[in-house]
Formats: structure tokens, sequence, C-alpha cells
């Protein structure tokens, strides 16, 4: 059994594990805000990802991180439009507990 002070450095490793393999797959790995956030994350920063850019259709993320905001664990990222011209960056928030879109593009 796992000591519960051993607990948050496994979920910490398993994160890192999980930041690893999505880095090798060419998928951009949230900066954390402060240290041990992805390892409190139920969802994975790829559903995330999936999740802000079927928002902004054909879009590239710019930046993705994960921070606490409002009293929210959430993934933060600024969408690239392609096809626009002028300010063609958006931000989505996703809920990284739940899934839920906290912030959203207009329109």
């Amino acid at each position: 059994m796992i000591a519960p002070s051993s607990t948050n450095g496994v979920l910490a490793l398993l994160a890192a594990a999980l930041a690893v393999v999505e880095f090798l797959r060419g998928e951009p790995v949230p900066w954390e805000a402060k240290p041990g956030l992805l390892a409190r994350a139920r969802l994975r920063p790829a559903s995330a990802r999936a999740i802000a850019l079927r928002l902004v259709p054909g879009g590239s993320i710019r930046r993705a991180r994960i921070e606490v905001k409002r009293d929210l664990l959430i993934f933060s990222y600024s969408i690239k439009r392609h096809g626009t011209r002028g300010l063609t960056s958006v931000e989505v928030e996703v809920d990284a507990m739940t899934g839920r879109v906290v912030r959203a593009p207009a329109g």
C-alpha cells in the first residue's frame, strides 16, 4: 500500500510520464503556473485541448497552460484562428476537473 504522504509524489510522477508521452506524440504540454497542477487534473491535457479546438475550427494552439483561476483548476489556451487578419487569437478555458468550458470565444 502507498503511504498517503507518497501519493502526491506518485501522482506527480504519473502526470510527468503522461506529459512526456503527449510531448512525444507532438501534442503541446501545458505550462504549469504552479508545480503539481497537472497531477491534480482529472482531465488529460489532450482531452482539454480537443475540447478547446472544437470551439475554434481550423485553429492552432499558440499557448497552453494549466492554472488556478476563480478557485477553479483550468486549462487555458490561446488559439490562433486561421484565415483572419488583425487580432487572430482567442482565449478558451476548460475546467481541468470536469471538462466544462469556462471561457469561449464569442460568436
